[in-house]
């Protein structure tokens, strides 16, 4: 029998080809005409899966056969929990991103570390930045190190753990703190601390890097108690979401060199249009105006001739035409 999964909204034409082209034989990709509800409905009855981040109860109520809907991404900050639990539906996300992120979260750090975007700005105007006799450079040329430096993960979900596996090769010491910590503990070389004592993480640490997902306790969450924790030459990368960084201490301790620099992939202010050339980060704050800062937009998993935040869902399609449940069942408890 064939599993039936309903499109609820509109992918890009290459994302729509990778779907049919993963999935099994025996899955039956639908794709609506429109994706107003209305039009969902028209499938419901049949739907095995819905694909997409539409929650409905209207749509759910309908699909009687439904097995789970498949978010076709990590972030589920943006779904109605209280809805899921009410429904009763089981909603998938993906994490096979994962490996994308912590590459670029890395690269943040080397870039933010080394200065290598801001040097190359400066070499287009000729000017190479050497030491001046009376300390005046508007930035120091000299670059941080990062072999056997001092390395703070906060969530040690699957993209921590990829970062962790990343930096090992470099003789890194490892710090980390979780929600799951209990107590604090050394096992197998890392250093594991509770949230509770968050702070004392952040004072051992040279890099930081930011792999919690946004909740309604992380949005925020990291603010002025945390920066003022930080060692001077420290450097925050952040490639969660914005909201979990609050945003004014964020520009306060760049702008104040209370810390050593940050690497930014997600923002304040997104492109309501993605062809959008006139969007900066923030609508409050000048970030893009700090030399001590690298802004990137939101593009750690566009990852050439690839589409990994798509392939765990494909994977869980395939595991439906064989019989198994679906991976990565996001917790309507956790929201994440």
């Amino acid at each position: 029998m064939a599993v039936n999964v309903v499109l609820t909204r509109k992918f890009f034409d290459a994302d729509l080809q990778f779907i049919k082209n993963g999935v099994k034989e025996g899955a039956n990709i639908i794709i609506p005409e429109a994706f107003t509800e209305d039009d969902l409905m028209k499938y419901a009855a049949d739907a095995d899966i819905f694909f997409g981040p539409v929650i409905s109860k209207r749509l759910c109520e309908a699909a009687t056969h439904l097995k789970f809907i498949q978010v076709p991404w990590t972030g589920v900050d943006n779904l109605n929990f209280d809805l899921i639990r009410e429904i009763g539906v089981k909603v998938c996300n993906s994490h096979s991103n994962a490996y994308a992120v912590a590459e670029q979260a890395i690269a943040l750090m080397f870039d933010a570390s080394k200065k290598i975007a801001y040097h190359d700005r400066l070499m287009r105007t000729g000017d190479w930045n050497r030491p001046k006799p009376d300390k005046s450079n508007a930035v120091s040329p000299f670059s941080g190190r990062v072999s056997k430096s001092q390395v703070g993960i906060i969530g040690y979900g699957h993209i921590g753990k990829i970062i962790k596996q990343y930096l090992c090769g470099m003789e890194c010491k490892f710090h980390v703190s979780d929600i799951s910590v209990i107590e604090k503990r050394t096992e197998g070389g890392v250093c594991f601390y509770p949230m509770s004592l968050l702070q004392k993480l952040l004072g051992q640490v040279d890099y930081v890097f930011l792999c919690v997902p946004l909740t309604a306790e992380t949005r925020g969450f990291f603010g002025k108690k945390q920066f003022d924790a930080m060692k001077e030459t420290a450097i925050m990368i952040n490639t969660s979401r914005g909201e979990i960084v609050d945003e004014d201490a964020l520009y306060a301790a760049l702008k104040d060199k209370k810390i050593g620099g940050a690497g930014m992939d997600t923002w304040y202010n997104n492109p309501k249009n993605p062809f959008d050339t006139d969007c900066k980060p923030s609508l409050k704050n000048p970030f893009e105006t700090l030399d001590n800062l690298v802004l990137s937009p939101h593009r750690a998993a566009m990852i050439a001739g690839e589409l990994p935040h798509l392939d765990d869902a494909v994977m869980n399609i395939n595991r439906t035409v064989d019989g198994l449940e679906p991976l990565n069942v996001v917790s309507v408890d956790n929201k994440f």
